[in-house]
């Protein structure tokens, strides 16, 4: 797996960064917030990380995976779906559907978060901007001037450079 984004969602600073493993609504806020997080988001949205890379990093994460104990990338595995969570291809989805189906002890709060993530993409009007759940970082979004029906003049952010939306990105 060639990718840095995926490989260091298995590193142990990350695994440092999470924590303890909280309930699956703060866990999904949590790792919302994380910087590592928000990049797999954008490198997914942009085409940076396709599906292939998503399996081999999921093929991956679950190589040590033992009935009756924990999966140690289970944290991985949770931070892999709040980064899909808002994200509009195909892959993004069904990796979302097949994590909340499962019904292992051994990575039941990664399948509690995927059910969050679903709640809230389902949640969410057709027409919402998905980038709202992930805010651009002020370094990388463009300050323009806007006029508004009134004539007064507000300041506003244009991200549309930035973020580049790709329905194609199924496998």
């Amino acid at each position: 797996m060639n990718h840095s984004f995926l490989n260091q969602l298995l590193s142990e600073p990350f695994r440092a960064e999470v924590g303890f493993l909280l309930p699956p609504a703060a866990l999904r806020r949590r790792l919302q917030r994380l910087s590592l997080v928000r990049d797999v988001h954008l490198a997914v949205r942009v085409g940076i990380v396709r599906c292939e890379h998503v399996r081999a990093f999921v093929t991956e994460a679950t190589r040590d995976f033992r009935a009756g104990e924990l999966l140690p990338n289970e944290a991985a595995l949770a931070a892999l779906a709040v980064a899909l969570e808002t994200c509009p291809q195909d892959f993004a989805e069904q990796y979302l559907l097949d994590l909340a189906k499962l019904k292992l002890a051994e990575v039941a709060t990664a399948a509690r978060v995927s059910r969050e993530c679903l709640l809230a993409r389902y949640s969410r009007p057709k027409t919402q901007t998905l980038q709202r759940a992930f805010p651009v970082p002020p370094d990388r979004v463009r300050v323009e001037r806007v006029t508004t029906r009134r004539g007064t003049r507000r300041t506003g952010y244009e991200a549309s450079k930035v973020v580049r939306f790709d329905a194609a990105g199924s496998c």
